[in-house]
Formats: structure tokens, C-alpha cells, sequence
């Protein structure tokens, strides 16, 4: 009979779970069937039915499954009542086991090939664990009532040894003909039991056990249907990484990129190659620095003289934009074509270069190795239809990463200027010129002035995220610490040394005082006692004590920042926090570049846990153009309804971050004209003038304040908050409030509130507007 892994008989004793095999379950279906049927189907239940009965020993609780195989005419009956008469065996993939036993005592043809005889891997462990999460979610629904736990599908990796190839199996979990028996007095419900569920393999293991399983009792046979997904799960793998490439180093992403591609071909040989074309002032530049992953260039300066480089590569596709195939690379080829000689020596035998094109032009080219031939030919292509768009964003990231580097190195050397008011940099640059021909630095430069522009103001700010942070470095450094102690006390047992007491103690102590609210003396003591104290330790047991090498090495892994153990809840803050202000600012850049064609504006923009920003717009701003209010009421209006997009945005990212951090968005309203001036010592600019001044005081003091004679604060996540002095100023904004209630942008959640009394500020009042998550409308 064949053998297949549904779950282990040692996963089900060691965790008390109580699997019967049996048809019982089966046949008080067919019996509840024929009751309700009155045609020939009736006829056939009644005669299945009949078949089992003159077996007693398959109707009750199977002890023996060798009896099955002086049975098969029962299994086939049993697989015909089951498969849908027109289905074709060859076809479909399904198989009927018993859920204790681990046995399949029937499949088709299909399933037997694919997922029994196949000459592979598959992780075991993985699939037992995923078992055991499937039928406690079944006691949890049967018994208490847990409806929307139940996912009885599966995801089934195997490796074809032999073909080299990857494929993935959706395999869905039919258990309508198992029982669960549950105790007269049912256990009480935990919700750990619930959390459990969503835990990881190690803290679901280990809550498990303390899960009542012995009190439960499942009775039956499983049918698995199976269906191939390889192609979607690829292309998730695929979209996963380049959506991650925000959060992790390029080579990584790209790594991940090459296991995908090559899952989604079905060969785990598959190699790639992603190389965009860098330009500076127009110019294709060439850099080895720049080739993080190439199978045709050089990444070294030790590259032979006819290997190819990014230019040569630019150049071939501008004058020929079409795949180059090569499904055959070797030393004839090689002497035809010598720039293609790194591919020999990187032992790529048969290859592929596509251009990579947008609407710039050629931006990059994505190459496809392997180290067999006639596995690349033209045939991937077509394959690859969905994988080139996926290349071109991780190439437009690439680029953009690339000028921003160059942009970062300006603004840090040199004064960055936006081009709405370079003009009067340029012109008392001119100016200080034409007074002063000689360069001499006594001569005061003329201050630069921008009097009577209308200032806007608004800040997106990430809820709670100095608790979150704090949050993340406790778990971490909690986790630390007691891996610390176990180590510190496994070394005990075989060294005799009184520091190690101390150090026990010490570590002791820090979780203590851990336990809540981390302050900054706190974290100095946690990270002083792992460089100072536990880093020398490990290195003087190192080196005097070889049998504890593996432990330590074990120990120091975790202690990596880019994927070590002890620093994943502080990744997941810094990563979900990344991807937030990403969003926010490219959203913002990309917008203001639209808004300053209609009429130019100085925009700054400060990021920290969040990101805020100033627009100061007028007449002195833009001489050239004459002002009208109509533009500030456009820029108002754009401003309420950005946030809005924000608040969507953040809403949809929810899902995709390693930690949900939820984003507040507020604006504040000031009517009047300021005048502005830059500060040559911190190169910004600043308000000039007392009265504007109360301005900036406001700005600073509004982001944690309350509703006045209440705890609450003012922002909440899913709301516009919008602050102004008086009903006078808020009115235009309660107009674009209307207007954007009417396009569903914003619900008719709608608060007049007034606020706490701050500092130096007095008679605040605010509008909290909520947003509508269900627009398309941004």
C-alpha cells in the first residue's frame, strides 16, 4: 500500500492526539444520502452500504490496515462515490488516507506520479507541523465554534532530484468524513489556543503542548485534492522579494529573485542577472562598483580584455534591441564572440540577454544562464512575459537609488536649492558678483528674503512609534538575555569559574528591570553587559574550551543585525517604519512636481518617525507669474485630499508590513501671509517677524495635543486632523470637506472640537474628518 506523510504516529503521541482510522464517518454519510435521495443514486448508496456490511470489520475502528488489500473492489467503490463520473483519472490528483497512519490506500495515477514516486525532498518536518495546525483548527471549529480558523489548504514544496526542478502543490483537505469526539465536559476555551495557530513552528510546538489534545479524539479518512501552483507561488516568491526591496540589500532581493525565476522555469539551476544602465549628465557610465549581479559582466577590474562592459552591452542593444539566445555556449561560440567569454568562465552553457525598455528607453538588461545546455532557449520568453515588469521596477529602484546616492553626496556637500527659488539665489549671487569683483570674503552677502507668501503645513506622523520602538527592543533584548542564560549556565556545568556567578546574576538582574518601559539607562546597561561582559566571556571560553565553540557560534549568529535572532522585532519596526516614510515621500516628490506646473512653490520636507512639511507660496515666490488666491485654494485642496491618500495608503500596507504601524495625518491652517528668510548658518529657511513666529510655536506644539477637558489626543489613525485659530479660517477647508464627502474620499465622520490649552497658545480649535478606506477616488 502506499506510503505518504499526512502526520506522524510519533508528532501524534507526542502531542496525545487520538486518530482512529475508519470508514464510520463515511458511512453515516451514505446513509444520511440515501435517506434524502428518491432516484437511482439512492439505489447505489444502498448498495455500498450493503457491500461494507457483509465486512464488519471495516465498519468500526481499523486496527489492521493490511485488511484493505483483500478489499480494493470496496476502496474503488468508495473512489467512485467520491470522483465525479466524467473526471479522468490521468487528469486529476486526489488521494484517500487515513489520518493516523500516514497511509494512502487509494490515489490516481497523477497523484501517485507527481507526489509519491517522485525521486525528491520535501521538508518533512514542515508538513507535519502544517498537519497539526490543520487538525487543531478542526477541534477548534467543531468543538467551540471557531469558524474562521479553518485554511485547509497546504502549500507542498518538492524537489525533483532528477529533473532539477521545484514545484509547488496546493493540497486541500477534505474532512468532511472525519469525527471529532469530543469529552461530556468540554475543557474551557483559551485564546491561546486560537493564537497558537498563527504562532511560528517553534512557539506553536511549544504551546501545543499545553493544548488538551488527549481529551479529543478524531475518527475517519481525509480525501486530498491536489492542484499544481507553482507558477503563482513564483511569481508571489518574486513580487515578495522586489516588495521587500526597500527593507533589504539589493544582493539579497536579487538572490531571491534568481530562486524564483528558476522555480517558475522548473529548474533550480537557473541563474540571472539584473544590470541597469546607470547614466551621469546623459552619458552611460561604467563602474565595476555598480555590476551587484552579472553573468556576461566583469564585476572585477581583473576582467579580460575582450570581456564586454555595460557600455559595450548599451550599445549592442541600441543598435540591435532584440533577445540575444545563445543555447549553446562553448568554445566555438566563445571564439565567435569573445566578449562573451566571462559566460565560459563562469561555466554558463546555454544564455539569455533581454533588454529591459520603458518609456525612457533602454534601461537595463536581464539575463537568464544556466549551466546545462539547451535549458535557455527561446521557448522562456514566453515564460517570462510576467517576470519583465517585475525586472524593470527592481531596475527603476536600482536607478533611482543611484541618483539619490549622487543627489544625497550634493545636498551634503553643496547647497541644495529647488528651482522655485533659485532664481533669487542666482540673482544676489549676481548681484554680490557685480559689487564685489575681487572675491573677497569681508563683504556681507545680501540676506534672501521672501516677504508675504502663504505658508502650509502638514505632518504625517506614525502612531505611537517611540512605544512601538520601544516595544521592539524589549522583546529583542528579552530574547537575548534569556538565550544568555541558558548559555552562561550550560557553560557552568563544565567550567568552574566565579565570574560566570556574577555574570548569571547580572543577566538575572536585566531581566528584571526589562520586563517594562526600556528608558535610555536601560538600554545603556543591556548593550553595555553584552559588549563589555558577555562578549569577553564567550571569547575566553572560545579559546580555553573548544567542546562549547558550536554554542557560541550558534549564539553569536543570532547576534547579526541584518538577520540575527536577537534583532528581528527591531527589524520589523525599522522595516515597516522604512516602508511607510518610502511610500509617504515618493508619493509627496512625485506630487509637488505636478502642483509646481501649475504654479511654482517652495516644498520642504522633514522625515524622522513620520514625515511633515512646509509650502510657502506668493507673489515674491514667483514674480514672474502673477498670483491669484484660486492656486492657494487648488494647493488647500490638494492638501486634505493627499492625506486622505496617505491614510489609504498606510491603510493598504497594513498587511505587508512585519509590524502594523498605523499613521496619523494632520494640517494646520494660518491664513495670513508670513514672510520668510534663509538662514545661511543652517542653510533653511525660517519665519521672520514676532507675530510669525507664533506660527512655528503652534507647528511645534500641535502634534500631541488633546481635545480639550479629555485624554484624548487629537490625531487619530483613519482621521484628518485639521487645527486653525478660528471658525473664519476653517471655512474654506469645510468646503473641500463637502466636496470630497461627495466623491467618497472622506466619510461623514465630521467633529468641531476644541483643544487643550498649550504652552504660549490659547483658543485652538480643530476639524477631525475621517477617511473613507473603501474609495478608489484618491
Amino acid at each position: 500500500m502506499d506510503q505518504q506523510l499526512l502526520i506522524t504516529s510519533d508528532a501524534a503521541k507526542s502531542n496525545s492526539l487520538k486518530f482512529d482510522a475508519s470508514f464510520a464517518p463515511y458511512l453515516r454519510f451514505l446513509r444520511d444520502k440515501m435517506e434524502r435521495s428518491h432516484d437511482i443514486r439512492a439505489k447505489f448508496y444502498r448498495y455500498i452500504l450493503g457491500k461494507f456490511e457483509r465486512y464488519p470489520a471495516l465498519t468500526e475502528n481499523i486496527s489492521d490496515l493490511s485488511i484493505l488489500e483483500d478489499h480494493q473492489d470496496l476502496v474503488q467503490l468508495v473512489r467512485m462515490s467520491l470522483m465525479p463520473l466524467a473526471a479522468n483519472s490521468d487528469d486529476f490528483l486526489m488521494a484517500l488516507t487515513f489520518i493516523d497512519s500516514h497511509t494512502i490506500f487509494y490515489s490516481t495515477d497523477r497523484f501517485k506520479k507527481l507526489l509519491i514516486d517522485v525521486e525528491g525532498d520535501f521538508d518533512a518536518n514542515e508538513e507535519r507541523l502544517s498537519n497539526l495546525r490543520f487538525f487543531i483548527k478542526l477541534i477548534l471549529e467543531r468543538c467551540y465554534g471557531i469558524k474562521d480558523l479553518t485554511c485547509s489548504k497546504m502549500i507542498r514544496k518538492v524537489y525533483n532530484n532528477e529533473h532539477h526542478s521545484i514545484r509547488h502543490h496546493s493540497i486541500n483537505i477534505d474532512s468532511r468524513f472525519v469525527d471529532v469526539h469530543k469529552p461530556v465536559e468540554l475543557p474551557q476555551m483559551k485564546q491561546e489556543w486560537i493564537d497558537m495557530i498563527k504562532m511560528d513552528d517553534e512557539n506553536f510546538l511549544q504551546h501545543l503542548k499545553d493544548f488538551p489534545a488527549d481529551k479529543f479524539r478524531l475518527e475517519g479518512f481525509c480525501v486530498l485534492h491536489v492542484e499544481d501552483v507553482s507558477e503563482e507561488a513564483a511569481l508571489k516568491q518574486l513580487q515578495h522579494a522586489v516588495l521587500n526591496i526597500y527593507s533589504k540589500p539589493i544582493e539579497e532581493t536579487l538572490a531571491n529573485m534568481q530562486v524564483s525565476v528558476g522555480e517558475l522555469l522548473g529548474d533550480s539551476r537557473i541563474q540571472i542577472g539584473v544590470t541597469p544602465f546607470f547614466k551621469v549628465n546623459g552619458e552611460v557610465i561604467h563602474d565595476y562598483s555598480f555590476v551587484k549581479k552579472s553573468l556576461s559582466i566583469s564585476a572585477t577590474k581583473n576582467a579580460s580584455e575582450t570581456a564586454i562592459n555595460v557600455r559595450d552591452i548599451y550599445r549592442k542593444f541600441s543598435e540591435n534591441p532584440h533577445p540575444y539566445v545563445f543555447s549553446k555556449v562553448d568554445a566555438e561560440l566563445i571564439s565567435q564572440k569573445p566578449y562573451l567569454s566571462d559566460l565560459f568562465l563562469n561555466n554558463i552553457k546555454s544564455f539569455m540577454a533581454y533588454p529591459i525598455k520603458s518609456r525612457d528607453g533602454l534601461i537595463g538588461v536581464f539575463e537568464v544562464g544556466c549551466v546545462e545546455e539547451g535549458v535557455v532557449t527561446h521557448t522562456i520568453i514566453e515564460d517570462l512575459e510576467q517576470v519583465f515588469p517585475i525586472v524593470k521596477d527592481v531596475i527603476y529602484f536600482m536607478r533611482k537609488s543611484f541618483d539619490d546616492g549622487i543627489n544625497t553626496l550634493i545636498k551634503n556637500k553643496f547647497t541644495s536649492l529647488q528651482p522655485s527659488v533659485e532664481w533669487r539665489f542666482n540673482e544676489i549671487a549676481w548681484q554680490h558678483i557685480v559689487h564685489n569683483p575681487k572675491g573677497g570674503d569681508d563683504v556681507e552677502v545680501e540676506n534672501i528674503v521672501f516677504p508675504q507668501v502663504y505658508p502650509l503645513y502638514g505632518a504625517v506622523d506614525i502612531r505611537n512609534s517611540s512605544v512601538e520602538r520601544n516595544v521592539a527592543f524589549r522583546k529583542d533584548y528579552q530574547s537575548q538575555l534569556a538565550a544568555t542564560r541558558s548559555l552562561l549556565k550550560e557553560t557552568a556545568k563544565g567550567i568552574s569559574l566565579p565570574l560566570l556567578e556574577r555574570l548569571q546574576f547580572n543577566c538575572d538582574e536585566l531581566i528584571t528591570s526589562t520586563v517594562d518601559i526600556l528608558n535610555a539607562d536601560d538600554e545603556l546597561r543591556v548593550n553595555d553587559f553584552f559588549r563589555e561582559e558577555v562578549g569577553s566571556f564567550l571569547k575566553y571560553v572560545a579559546a580555553r574550551h573548544p567542546s562549547y565553540k558550536k554554542d557560541i557560534a550558534s549564539y553569536i549568529s543570532k547576534t547579526e543585525e541584518t538577520a540575527g535572532e536577537f534583532f528581528a522585532n527591531r527589524r520589523a519596526y525599522e522595516q515597516s517604519l522604512q516602508m511607510i516614510n518610502k511610500g509617504i515621500i515618493n508619493y509627496f516628490e512625485s506630487e509637488v512636481q505636478k502642483l509646481q506646473e501649475v504654479y511654482p512653490f517652495y516644498f520642504e520636507k522633514y522625515r524622522s518617525d513620520g514625515v511633515e512639511y512646509n509650502i510657502y507660496m506668493g507673489q515674491s515666490i514667483e514674480p514672474r507669474h502673477s498670483f491669484d488666491l484660486l492656486y492657494l485654494k487648488n494647493l488647500r485642496l490638494w492638501q486634505l485630499s493627499s492625506m486622505a491618500y496617505v491614510a489609504r495608503m498606510n491603510y493598504d500596507m497594513l498587511h505587508l508590513m512585519p509590524l502594523a504601524l498605523q499613521t496619523t495625518q494632520l494640517i494646520l491652517v494660518h491664513t495670513h501671509t508670513i514672510d520668510i528668510s534663509f538662514r545661511k548658518d543652517e542653510r533653511r529657511f525660517d519665519v521672520e517677524g514676532s507675530y510669525n513666529i507664533r506660527y512655528e510655536i503652534i507647528k511645534k506644539r500641535i502634534d500631541k495635543v488633546r481635545i480639550k477637558d479629555t485624554l484624548e489626543r487629537l490625531t487619530q489613525p483613519g482621521y484628518i486632523a485639521i487645527v486653525y485659530s478660528n471658525i473664519g479660517e476653517a471655512d474654506e477647508y469645510i468646503e473641500h470637506i463637502k466636496y470630497l464627502q461627495s466623491k467618497f474620499v472622506l466619510n461623514d465622520v465630521f467633529d468641531l472640537l476644541e483643544l487643550e490649552d498649550l504652552q504660549g497658545v490659547r483658543g485652538l480649535k480643530a476639524i477631525r474628518v475621517g477617511v473613507n478606506f473603501g474609495a478608489d477616488n484618491a
